[in-house]
């Protein structure tokens, strides 16, 4: 008997080129079947006509399935290792560090790069390249609008140096939007950029099977 589930994803990366397979079946499952109950679905067949005909709802299940988790500075003590150890233990072998934060789904990690690194190694850095499947939270990013929970883990004088503050949101400034780069890409298909000093790719690393 054929699988359902993985019709479906055949299916879908025949439509769409992103191949669900890589990712752990389980969490896939359920973020389906929540948007087929959603719109009254029974079946995988069924779906897939609807994914095809509805472009909203397309749009719709493409952010859905797409990781999408982040914020600035997360796990702090991370970051603390990073500045502290792993960005000074680089730069001994490197004058100018290359970095790519892969999966940086709304922006919160490949800014929280560049205020470190501005801080830390300052003109001893490439600007940032970050990286998303999902077009719409490279929009997000490339706009730099964070509400204040968002922006919680940003050290105080920090916040004050890079954000302004217009009503409840906190706003990039240029000066540090200018350090980063954002581009569409597909970790599991596009070809990697080389000659990376760093990358982080916390946001997506454990989703993979």
């Amino acid at each position: 008997m054929v699988d359902r589930y993985e019709w479906f994803v055949i299916k879908f990366r025949e439509r769409s080129g992103i191949d669900l397979s890589s990712y752990k079946r389980p969490q896939m499952e359920r973020r389906i079947k929540s948007l087929m109950r959603s719109q009254n679905v029974n079946s995988y067949e069924e779906y897939i006509r609807l994914l095809a005909q509805d472009a909203a709802h397309y749009q719709k299940f493409l952010d859905h399935m797409t990781i999408n988790v982040s914020e600035f500075f997360r796990n702090q003590s991370h970051w603390n290792i990073l500045q502290d150890k792993v960005v000074p233990e680089l730069l001994q072998n490197n004058s100018m560090l290359r970095v790519w934060s892969a999966g940086c789904s709304t922006g919160e990690e490949p800014y929280s790069l560049a205020m470190t690194l501005l801080e830390k190694a300052p003109g001893k850095f490439q600007k940032i390249l970050a990286t998303d499947l999902d077009n719409k939270v490279l929009e997000k990013a490339q706009k730099g609008i964070y509400n204040a929970k968002a922006v919680a883990g940003v050290p105080g004088s920090w916040l004050k140096k890079y954000f302004t503050s217009r009503e409840d949101n906190f706003i990039i400034k240029d000066e540090l939007k200018k350090w980063v780069t954002f581009q569409k890409h597909d970790l599991l298909k596009d070809s990697y950029p080389t000659n990376c000093d760093l990358i982080l790719c916390r946001n997506v690393l454990i989703y993979f099977t």
